[in-house]
């Protein structure tokens, strides 16, 4: 259970797969080093990606992303000091692709809070995280946000997911 600042309360299961919610109250953290290319202005869903120390992934992660069939999306990475080259790639792409926000935490946060200011940042209606080894479909926002659209009562959708080998 986690409640924010507006007093909303959430109870959520994290695996290794994205997950939706409505939001529903949204709180600032203050300033951090970032490279912003854009504002959620007519943006429907935001997408969290915390990051750090998997530069395995990344590239082929952020693709999956880019590729989308549903592009209504901003995209914030934020990474929480990688030191692998993970920051360096997610910097580039933020250079080159105007949907995505990079922000460099200026210490460790460790991944809930990483993902509790992913959260804060989200200025849209919807907000998903994904992880900076999650391999989507390329309907994956399309059909999850379709699903949660059309069940007034829901607050999150989940998805089914293949783990892959890292090797």
């Amino acid at each position: 259970l986690w409640m924010n600042s507006s007093g909303i309360t959430l109870s959520l299961c994290f695996t290794h797969s994205a997950i939706f919610l409505k939001i529903l109250g949204i709180w600032n953290t203050g300033q951090v080093n970032s490279y912003r290319n854009c504002k959620a202005l007519d943006a429907e869903v935001t997408i969290g990606m915390p990051v750090f120390n998997d530069i395995k992934f990344i590239e082929e992660s952020l693709d999956c992303i880019l590729n989308q069939t549903f592009t209504n999306y901003i995209l914030i990475i934020s990474d929480d000091g990688s030191t692998d080259g993970s920051g360096e790639i997610c910097l580039k792409y933020a250079r080159e692709h105007s949907k995505i926000n990079y922000v460099r935490q200026p210490k460790n946060l460790g991944i809930s809070k990483n993902m509790e200011f992913l959260l804060s940042q989200a200025e849209t209606p919807y907000f998903m995280w994904a992880g900076d080894d999650d391999l989507l479909e390329s309907d994956f926002i399309e059909v999850l946000l379709l699903k949660l659209k059309n069940d007034y009562e829901s607050v999150g959708v989940f998805s089914t997911y293949q783990r892959i080998d890292d090797n």
